[in-house]
């Protein structure tokens, strides 16, 4: 597809501070692409720069193969909306009225707005479904109503990109899927996104692409999936106790590693709500005899290294069985959470009854 926006060893920062270098992006219309790294590592300021709102320090940033610094700022505001997280400072204005503001670059030198200019405000309004609130004082609207009317505001200015810092910051999840599932659908009729978040499970969840940036430099750009595999994200965090689990979208606590006080019976996510608990009351705990592939295992072996654990759709070996006993042995008390005992885990029956025979106190 055709390159609608680039940067070429774009260096971004305030006066003659740099907090960037050697950006080089391409963006076509009808992609997400989401800007993640720790705080203060310049998200912002590269927003800022790539949509005009702040001058570039060297190298440049093209829209349509012309220099942004050669548009006129009326010309670019058709091609380009930034919506910011800063309040808007108006006194009794509607929804409506803000969101009308957005067709500024299209009504001439009077600022005359046209029936069809009303038109494609209400248009804007009902695409977020906000059109309920449209007479609304803008004021006394939530913060998620507010980020809704400042998104379509810019959908007014008709746009090829939208650029947004932070959209989600500070909304609920209803909001935030909501705010979310808004920018995708402007994607997916031909608009490009380009925005900073912070969760990195709505990352996922939206983003086409990825620009990561840290410690003065991009540290990776592409396609999404690239960065939840390995250590990646733990690393561009600088997460040292707990961090986050990738196969999961979950953020954990630091591991326990200490010798455990309490055996887990799970499987087939029973364990789960047992080893969170266990995790944050700072109790170490074994658990097993786990399926490989069971998300059990995979919630487990972030929160204590001592999960015992056999191949997908394989029965328990002598080894796997002995090294559970062992745990076993070494506990206070059993948890059952699993309590139905099929083919696949009937070795898991043999070790509540072995815990029995031991007297062990079973919960």
């Amino acid at each position: 597809m055709k390159v609608y926006l680039e940067t070429k060893d774009l260096s971004v920062g305030y006066g003659r501070s740099t907090i960037i270098r050697h950006i080089d992006i391409q963006v076509v219309k009808g992609e997400v692409i989401t800007l993640i790294g720790p705080n203060g590592a310049g998200k912002s300021t590269i927003l800022k720069t790539i949509s005009g709102q702040l001058k570039k320090q060297s190298g440049e940033v093209f829209v349509e193969s012309e220099a942004i610094h050669q548009i006129s700022s009326m010309a670019l505001a058709k091609k380009i909306a930034f919506v910011s997280t800063e309040k808007i400072h108006q006194d009794m204005i509607t929804c409506e009225e803000i969101v009308r503001l957005g067709r500024y670059p299209h009504t001439g030198s009077f600022g005359i707005l046209t029936g069809e200019d009303i038109k494609k405000a209400e248009h804007a309004l009902k695409l977020v479904n906000a059109y309920d609130i449209r007479d609304k004082d803008y004021r006394k609207i939530s913060d998620g109503q507010k980020q809704k009317i400042r998104i379509a505001m810019a959908i007014c200015q008709e746009p090829d990109i939208i650029v947004l810092d932070e959209p989600t910051s500070f909304l609920d999840i209803r909001h935030k899927t909501e705010i979310l599932e808004i920018l995708r659908g402007m994607a997916d009729r031909g608009t490009a996104v380009i925005m900073s978040l912070h969760e990195l499970e709505l990352v996922r969840l939206v983003a086409d692409k990825i620009l990561c940036v840290d410690d003065g430099k991009v540290m990776y750009y592409g396609e999404c999936e690239a960065i939840y595999k390995d250590d990646f994200i733990n690393r561009l965090f600088h997460v040292e106790n707990g961090g986050y689990a990738p196969k999961l979208g979950t953020v954990f606590m630091k591991k326990c590693e200490t010798a455990p006080k309490v055996f887990v019976i799970g499987g087939n996510g029973a364990g789960i709500p047992v080893y969170m608990r266990l995790n944050k009351q700072k109790i170490p705990f074994a658990t097993g005899i786990l399926q490989e592939n069971d998300c059990d295992a995979c919630f487990a072996r972030e929160m204590t290294k001592y999960v015992v654990c056999t191949p997908p759709f394989e029965n328990a070996s002598d080894v796997e069985k002995e090294e559970a006993l062992k745990l076993l042995d070494s506990c206070d008390k059993l948890i059952v959470a699993q309590q139905h005992f099929g083919t696949a885990n009937r070795i898991n029956e043999s070790l509540l009854r072995e815990a029995e025979k031991r007297k062990m106190e079973i919960i």
